[in-house]
């Protein structure tokens, strides 16, 4: 299994979110990056194409249509894409080539040693936060980086 340390987590989901390059744009609470990974569900670092999508739309991957992934999701062809588990999969990647995929709530139940509300969240690094379903990890000073929906991409987002 692959060592990752909070720092190298949060450091390599950074590099996802395109946090070292140009703003694209601040909406709110959320800040865009130009080279950041875009949102497919399902995906975990894959080469996003308009064929990738029209193979994983014949098959219905995760339960989802041709429509999805062709037409709803086209935004990120010809980028990188993870889903919300897929991004810390890909960080894991980094370090084992060969580490497995897991969800969002696997992450939760099986890599996680202490548990609590945002109230009580340390200010460190590479900090998974989860709600059923999605995971991000924090960076710290209030703020999130965590592939957000295919409208969003990976985004690095104020803690809420």
């Amino acid at each position: 299994m692959a060592i990752l340390t909070s720092e190298k987590l949060a450091t390599e989901c950074r590099r996802m979110a395109g946090a070292d390059g140009a703003v694209e744009k601040t909406v709110g609470n959320i800040t865009y990056y130009k080279q950041r990974y875009g949102y497919v569900l399902g995906g975990q670092g894959h080469d996003y194409s308009k064929k990738l999508a029209e193979q994983w739309g014949k098959v219905k991957r995760c339960g989802k249509s041709a429509y999805y992934f062709v037409t709803q999701c086209k935004a990120w062809f010809g980028r990188k894409v993870v889903d919300c588990s897929g991004m810390i999969v890909e960080a894991y990647r980094a370090y084992d080539k060969g580490f497995g995929d897991k969800s969002a709530n696997y992450f939760y139940n099986s890599y996680t040693t202490e548990r609590g509300k945002i109230s009580t969240l340390p200010e460190q690094e590479g900090v998974i936060v989860w709600k059923p379903g999605h995971i991000g990890v924090y960076l710290g000073g209030g703020l999130v980086v965590e592939a957000r929906g295919y409208k969003y991409g990976v985004v690095i987002s104020k803690l809420s």
